[in-house]
C-alpha cells in the first residue's frame, strides 16, 4: 500500500539551509571585502582622473547608521611626487535610509576634516604616464589643449636669443635650407587655374550678344515704314519697332549682365594674384621658426616664458570640466526613452526621467573644516559643497564649492576660491573665480636649455583668476605677481647673461597677465609680462640688426626662389585679361554705335511727325527707346 504524501506549509524547511548560506555568503563579503575594494576602486579612480597617485588608509560603511568614512586621502603633487598637493584626515558621508531602499544615494550631510597641503609622503606617488592616463574623452581633453596651446609660443625664446647674439651667420644657414615654399605651391596652382579660366572666359566670350547684332536689329528698325498720314499703317510699323525694341533691350541685358560676371570673376582672379604677396610673409615666418629667429617683441618673450605655466592651468580646467560633465550630466527630463531592438549579448543604458523621488547620486551639503593646531601642515580652512548630483536637471539647483582660509605652516595666505557648476538647463555652464593672496614659489623654470638657464628659485606670489565655460566656449583669465624673487641664471652668451641679471636686478615685481578665450578646438592665448617688456627694451640694440639681416636674406632667398614663376604668372594674367577687356571693350563700343544709330533714326522720324503735325503719333514715337 502506497505511502500517503504529507502535506507541505507555509515553511519550507528544506530552503532554510540554503538561504541561510546565501544570506551568510553575501554578509561575509560586504563585512570582509567589501570596504576594501570599495577602497580600491575609488583609488584607481581618482589615479586616472587625476593623472598621479590617489591613496586612502580606509573605507569603511555602516549600513546601520547608514554612513560611509573615508580616512586619510591622499593626493600625488604631479610635479613634485615625493609630497601630497591636497591631504585629507577625514571625510564622512551621511546617508538616507529613504533613498537606500530605493537603490539611490543620497548624502543628506558630510563632514570634510583636517584639511593638509603639500605634505611630504612617506614615498613618492606614482605618475600616470601620458600615453595610458584618461582614456577617452579625459585624454583627448588634455591632448586638444595641450597641442593647440603649444603651437602658440615658443619655450625656447631664448635659446634663440643665445644663438642670435652669438652670431650665427643667417647667410650661411639660408644656403642650407631646402624648403617647399607655401608661394611656390600656390603660383603653379594658379598658373593651372589660369589656363582653366582662360579656356572658360573664351568660351563665355563667345557666347555674348555680337555687335553685328545689334546692327542688324538698327538696320531692321531704319526699313520699318511708318507713314505719318496714315494713322492705322503707322500702328503697324510701331508696333514692329516696339518688337524691334524688346529685342535690342533682352540682348543688352543679356551683354550686361554677362559682361558684369566676367569682369566680377577676373577681379577675383586678380585678388588672388595680389594674395601671393600673404603667402610670402607666410613663408617668412615660417622659415624665420625654422631659423630659430626671434621677433624682439614683448609678447613673444611672455608668451615663451610663461606659456608652459599657463598651459598647465587650462589642461587641468579642461579635464575637471570634462569630469564634472561625465558624472554630472543635464538630462533631458522630459524625453522619453527610445526603446530600440539591440543586438544579442550587447546591453543599452536607459534613462529614466525622474518624477518622484531622488537622483541617483546627490550630496546635498558637505561642511569643510581645519584648524593649523591640529598639525603641522594644516590649515585655517572654512568652506562648503551643495549639491552634487547625478541629474541637475531635476534638482534645478546649481552645485557650488566655497573655500576659504589659510596654511600658515606652507606660508598660504587668503585662499577664496569660488566654483559653480550649473548644469540645470540644456546649456553647461561653469564658472570659477578666486585669489591666493599669497604663495610660495620655488624652482620655476622659465628657460633650461643647453643655451640659457633662467631659472626663479624662490619668490613670493599672489594670483587673481577667473574663468566661465559655456557648452564648448570658454574665457580664462589670470593675474599672477611675484615679489621677493631670487634668480638662477646662466648663458652662453655673456651678453645674454648681462641683460638677464641686469633686468632681474631691475624688476622688484614681475606680473604676468594671461588670457585664454574661444572653444577648446580652437581657442588664442594672450600672455603679457613686465618682464617681457624689460626684456625687449635689454636686447633690442643688441638684436634688432642682426635679426633685420637675418629677415633680408630670407627674403632674398624667397624672392629668388619664385621670381621667376611669379613674373611668368603675372605677364600671362596680363596677356589674358588684356585679351578679355579689349574684346569686351570693342564689343560694348560697336553696341553702343547700334544703339546711337537706330536712337537718331528715331529722332528724325520724331522731327517728321511734329512737321507733319501729328502728335499721337509723336508721343508715340517719344515711348520707344533703345
Amino acid at each position: 500500500m502506497s505511502k500517503k504524501k504529507k502535506n507541505k506549509g507555509p515553511i519550507r524547511f528544506e530552503a532554510i539551509l540554503p538561504t541561510f548560506i546565501i544570506l551568510l555568503l553575501i554578509w561575509g563579503y560586504f563585512f570582509l571585502f567589501f570596504d576594501s575594494h570599495l577602497r580600491m576602486g575609488l583609488e584607481y579612480a581618482g589615479t586616472q582622473i587625476h593623472g598621479a597617485e590617489v591613496n586612502l588608509d580606509s573605507v569603511d560603511t555602516n549600513f546601520l547608521e547608514p554612513s560611509i568614512e573615508l580616512r586619510r586621502l591622499q593626493i600625488t603633487d604631479k610635479n613634485k611626487p615625493h609630497r601630497n598637493i591636497i591631504q585629507i584626515g577625514r571625510i564622512k558621508f551621511q546617508l538616507l535610509w529613504d533613498a537606500l531602499l530605493r537603490a539611490k544615494l543620497v548624502v543628506d550631510d558630510a563632514t570634510v576634516e583636517n584639511i593638509q597641503a603639500l605634505v611630504p609622503r612617506e614615498k613618492p606617488g606614482k605618475i600616470v604616464p601620458k600615453d595610458s592616463s584618461n582614456s577617452g574623452a579625459l585624454a583627448n581633453a588634455e591632448k586638444n589643449v595641450l597641442e593647440q596651446s603649444k603651437e602658440q609660443f615658443n619655450e625656447n625664446v631664448l635659446g634663440d636669443v643665445a644663438n642670435v647674439l652669438d652670431g650665427t651667420d643667417p647667410s650661411e644657414q639660408v644656403k642650407k635650407i631646402q624648403a617647399d615654399l607655401k608661394t611656390d605651391a600656390r603660383i603653379k596652382e594658379l598658373e593651372k587655374l589660369l589656363s582653366e579660366k582662360e579656356k572658360e572666359w573664351k568660351k563665355r566670350l563667345e557666347e555674348l550678344p555680337e555687335a553685328k547684332e545689334f546692327e542688324e536689329l538698327a538696320n531692321r528698325a531704319k526699313k520699318v515704314k511708318i507713314d505719318t498720314k496714315n494713322i492705322v499703317e503707322a500702328a503697324k510699323g510701331l508696333r514692329e519697332l516696339e518688337k524691334i525694341a524688346r529685342e535690342a533691350d533682352k540682348k543688352y541685358k543679356k551683354f550686361e549682365k554677362a559682361s558684369k560676371n566676367l569682369n566680377s570673376d577676373v577681379s577675383k582672379f586678380n585678388k588672388s594674384m595680389k594674395d601671393l604677396e600673404k603667402f610670402a610673409k607666410d613663408d617668412l615666418r615660417d622659415l624665420q621658426k625654422r631659423l630659430k629667429i626671434p621677433n624682439v617683441d614683448y609678447k613673444e618673450f611672455s608668451m615663451g616664458l610663461f606659456g608652459k605655466m599657463f598651459q598647465e592651468n587650462l589642461v587641468s580646467i579642461k579635464k575637471y570640466a570634462a569630469t564634472g560633465r561625465k558624472y554630472m550630466p543635464n538630462k533631458k527630463a522630459t524625453k522619453k526613452p527610445e526603446l530600440a531592438p539591440r543586438e544579442r549579448s550587447k546591453g543599452k543604458d536607459l534613462q529614466f526621467p525622474i518624477t518622484t523621488g531622488y537622483p541617483l547620486f546627490w550630496l546635498k551639503r558637505a561642511a569643510l573644516s581645519s584648524k593649523s593646531n591640529e598639525g603641522d601642515y594644516n590649515g585655517d580652512l572654512s568652506g562648503e559643497a551643495m549639491n552634487f548630483t547625478s541629474d541637475p536637471k531635476y534638482l534645478k539647483k546649481p552645485a557650488t564649492l566655497n573655500i576659504k582660509g589659510d596654511f600658515p605652516k606652507q606660508n598660504i595666505y587668503g585662499v577664496d576660491i569660488n566654483i559653480k557648476i550649473d548644469h540645470t538647463t540644456d546649456d553647461h555652464v561653469e564658472s570659477i573665480r578666486g585669489i591666493v593672496a599669497k604663495y610660495p614659489i620655488s624652482d620655476k623654470k622659465l628657460s633650461d636649455t643647453k643655451d640659457v638657464r633662467f631659472i626663479m628659485e624662490d619668490s613670493v606670489g599672489q594670483a587673481r583668476f577667473s574663468g566661465a565655460l559655456k557648452n564648448e566656449s570658454f574665457t580664462f583669465k589670470m593675474l599672477n605677481e611675484f615679489r621677493e624673487t631670487k634668480y638662477d641664471i646662466d648663458a652662453k652668451s655673456s651678453l645674454l647673461k648681462d641683460v638677464l641679471r641686469g633686468v632681474a636686478n631691475d624688476l622688484p615685481v614681475l606680473n604676468v597677465e594671461s588670457t585664454a578665450k574661444g572653444t577648446w578646438k580652437d581657442f588664442s592665448l594672450d600672455i603679457r609680462s613686465n618682464l617681457g617688456k624689460e626684456l625687449e627694451r635689454g636686447f633690442k640694440k643688441q638684436l634688432d640688426a642682426k635679426i633685420a639681416e637675418a629677415k633680408k636674406q630670407l627674403q632674398k632667398f624667397i624672392d629668388d626662389k619664385i621670381s621667376t614663376q611669379k613674373k611668368k604668372l603675372n605677364s600671362q594674367f596680363d596677356r589674358v585679361k588684356g585679351g578679355v577687356n579689349k574684346q569686351m571693350s570693342e564689343q560694348k563700343s560697336k553696341i553702343n554705335d547700334a544703339k546711337k544709330s537706330a536712337e537718331k533714326d528715331l529722332k528724325k522720324r520724331e522731327k517728321k511727325g511734329k512737321k507733319d503735325g501729328n502728335k499721337d503719333l509723336n508721343n508715340l514715337l517719344k515711348g520707344i527707346k533703345l
